[in-house]
């Protein structure tokens, strides 16, 4: 029960169990969302294109590879998990792009401070990892909306306080909006 096999005769390899897998056996096709959490993964199961898309939920932190030696770097479930669902070889060796699972690696996480030490975490595997994922263009970062300001005028999704501070310069003096940022609610008048 703890382990997923991909529909396929020519690929027996076990995957992680976690991994919600995609139908599509074409790697040039197919994509994996790394998200943060298992309600985000759920969320993002419930959104994917179940052909092409796969989900693969991460339980908190990921270790930090530059401070480790490469035995609690396999020791470690998430890491192990990862290498795993993406079909990465052994740290060090050239990238067989034949093994990998995907060729689009987006990270999803948090639009706050644990969300960007995740990513970075993430990224530093990654690239300590196998540096050739990003020579090749395959690893992708979704970067979520920090803010979202609704008002008379629409919805405007901000990134930063920056981009906050435009927005609300736009709307202009006298114009009712809500700030949503993150599940914290702040109205203005």
């Amino acid at each position: 029960r703890e382990l997923v096999r991909r529909k396929s005769g020519l690929r027996p390899s076990s995957l992680p169990g976690k991994l919600a897998d995609c139908a599509c056996q074409d790697p040039a096709m197919s994509e994996i969302f790394i998200v943060e959490g298992e309600s985000a993964g759920g969320s993002a199961k419930m959104a994917r294109s179940r052909l092409n898309q796969a989900i693969l939920p991460l339980k908190g932190k990921i270790l930090n590879v530059e401070k480790k030696d490469d035995t609690k770097i396999y020791k470690n479930t998430e890491i192990s998990n990862l290498i795993m669902a993406l079909g990465l070889g052994f740290r060090g060796e050239d990238l067989d792009v034949d093994n990998l699972r995907y060729h689009k690696i987006i990270i999803l996480t948090d639009a706050d401070v644990d969300g960007a030490h995740i990513r970075t975490l993430l990224l530093t595997f990654l690239y300590r990892y196998q540096s050739d994922l990003f020579k090749h263009g395959f690893v992708y970062v979704g970067m979520p909306p920090l803010y979202m300001v609704q008002s008379s005028k629409g919805k405007s999704y901000c990134y930063d306080d920056k981009h906050l501070q435009q927005t609300l310069d736009e709307l202009g003096d006298g114009v009712s909006y809500t700030i949503q940022r993150f599940k914290v609610l702040y109205h203005s008048r």
